[in-house]
């Protein structure tokens, strides 16, 4: 039996914990996804995985508790309590999770930003990612990266900026995976317009994606629609915030990097390309 304490709850995820019925929808070895009949998702880690709009992160939880659940599994809330048959989790004393908004930057500091994200993740970013095959290819593992999955993400990277809807149609789904490199970049793109307020390129972007959310899981999908509301993993917002003041990024793609085997990293990639588009640094979009 698995028993933990959440400590923190997203804003998405929270209105699920209402009493209604939950079924595991997808597990992987540090948790679960849950969701309901609506579509509605959230994901239960734990407290030492970062706070997001999906997920439920809870204290004394260990790090192979997704052996506690499996697909089609039953959850439901009494007494405070989200229970299965292997997995008891009291909520009441979790605080809700929301990210800060962003002060309003200017231009130029949008393209400071993005200039000393991208350096940072130049220097940091591991030779298996894709955001290393494009920022830096001489530190690309050709091992771990297929060919073509980098010439359609490339491809898709360019198209961010002008043609959101050849973006859509060569990113989502794109890659193995939980939630697909193509769809991290997508839900990174669409976070820092968000975060941004760029709103009119966001809306191009949303328009061409979120029709299209059956070409995906139901997982990713959840990820995507959180991003369309300006919400991702806490890293990513505080990210901004302390690039747009001038500070020391390097602690921050610590923690992107323990995001999934690259997703972090992917979504880091859809960020970098959408800040480009809206600062106008061509210069900052060569490899």
């Amino acid at each position: 039996m698995l028993r933990a304490a959440a400590v923190s709850a997203g804003a998405i995820a929270l209105p699920l914990l209402d009493g209604r019925g939950l079924t595991a929808t997808a597990v992987f070895a540090g948790g679960f996804y849950l969701s309901d009949d609506a579509g509605g998702m959230l994901c239960v880690l734990s407290e030492f995985r970062e706070a997001g709009p999906l997920h439920l992160n809870c204290a004394a939880w260990p790090e192979n508790a997704g052996r506690f659940a499996r697909v089609g599994d039953k959850f439901a809330l009494a007494d405070g309590t989200l229970r299965s048959a292997a997995v008891s989790i009291p909520i009441t004393g979790a605080a809700v999770w929301r990210p800060r908004s962003l002060p309003a930057a200017a231009p130029t500091a949008i393209r400071a930003a993005h200039r000393a994200i991208r350096a940072a993740a130049k220097t940091s970013a591991p030779s298996r990612t894709l955001v290393a095959a494009c920022l830096h290819p001489k530190k690309t593992d050709s091992e771990e990266i297929s060919p073509f999955l980098l010439a359609e993400i490339q491809k898709g990277l360019l198209a961010l900026a002008e043609r959101p809807r050849d973006a859509a149609e060569i990113l989502l789904g794109l890659g193995p995976g939980l939630t697909p490199s193509g769809d991290d970049i997508l839900a990174g793109a669409l976070l820092a317009l968000r975060a941004f307020a760029v709103h009119g390129r966001a809306n191009r972007l949303a328009e061409s994606v979120i029709p299209r959310l059956e070409r995906t899981n139901r997982v990713s999908a959840a990820h995507l629609l959180a991003a369309d509301k300006g919400q991702g993993a806490a890293v990513f917002h505080e990210l901004l915030a302390w690039a747009v003041a001038g500070g020391e990024l390097k602690p921050f793609l610590a923690r992107v990097d323990r995001i999934g085997h690259s997703s972090g990293w992917d979504a880091l990639l859809g960020m970098l390309g959408a800040l480009a588009a809206i600062s106008g640094d061509s210069h900052a979009r060569e490899g």
